[in-house]
């Protein structure tokens, strides 16, 4: 699978989790969270590959933007703000994203309107 393949599967899985309804809202918040978490995933994986070498410095621009933008665009309540702040927590805690690019996902997201 392409990184772009994998881009648009990771962006199909927040989209499909996004519309996942269940009587039972933990259910619903697992579901959402994980396929967060497979962005943050995917994000740390084009990092290694960029830090290695083998994926190209404007590539790995490209695909951070779109996939941060498919995360900014999918937060929209406070339960989403929860997860999408765990996500950035630990890419920061990583050096992955700076804290200007972590304040401005999170304000510039739906939710962000809420600050």
């Amino acid at each position: 699978m392409t990184l772009d393949e994998e881009l648009n599967a990771v962006s199909a899985g927040i989209a499909s989790a996004m519309l996942f309804e269940s009587d039972d809202e933990n259910k619903e918040f697992e579901v959402n969270k994980s396929a967060k978490y497979n962005a943050g995933k995917f994000i740390e994986k084009i990092h290694r590959q960029k830090l290695s070498g083998t994926l190209p410095s404007s590539e790995y621009k490209r695909l951070l933007g779109k996939i941060l933008q498919v995360l900014s665009d999918n937060t929209g309540c406070a339960e989403d703000l929860e997860i999408l702040e765990m996500v950035l927590d630990r890419l920061h805690e990583k050096g992955i994203i700076d804290t200007k690019t972590y304040k401005d996902l999170v304000s510039g997201s739906s939710a962000g309107r809420w600050f």
